[in-house]
């Protein structure tokens, strides 16, 4: 949390409880501690402790350390953005510097890829495949696979 969230939260309890009492070095001890915590969380503690106890609450009554695996994992996020950022976009196969006949070949592998779909069966197909099966079907019965 900033300087300001952690004198927002003093001055919360300084609000709440009267009997509070900050020297300039009690609130600059305090200020150190909670800079180091998560300020949204800490305040939330400190408002149920103001709801549920009638007593000055002590620093470990409220304060939430910021979690280190959040702020690793936020750095590691906003280092990999710069990266992408950063990085220089593949140029595509027309803009490419290869030699014609090379573009051409991949050209062609990538069609070939691409085109590997189930191409329906005309009706001579169909009924070789048909009688194909009732062979397979036939040999199982003879062998009592069936």
């Amino acid at each position: 949390m900033t300087r300001k969230e952690a004198i927002e939260l003093l001055l919360l309890i300084n609000d709440t409880y009267k009997d509070f009492e900050l020297d300039a070095t009690k609130k600059e001890n305090w200020i150190s501690v909670l800079t180091k915590g998560d300020f949204k969380r800490s305040k939330a503690a400190l408002l149920k402790y103001i709801q549920t106890k009638p007593y000055i609450p002590a620093i470990a009554n409220f304060f939430i350390p910021i979690n280190q695996d959040v702020e690793k994992t936020k750095a590691y996020l906003d280092k990999m953005k710069q990266y992408q950022q950063e990085a220089v976009t593949m140029p595509s196969l027309e803009e490419s510097a290869l030699p014609d006949d090379l573009k051409a070949e991949i050209k062609a592998y990538q069609e070939k890829k691409a085109s590997r779909q189930i191409v329906p069966l005309n009706a001579e197909q169909q009924e070789i495949a048909r009688q194909n099966n009732l062979n397979k079907i036939a040999e199982l019965k003879e062998k009592g696979g069936i």
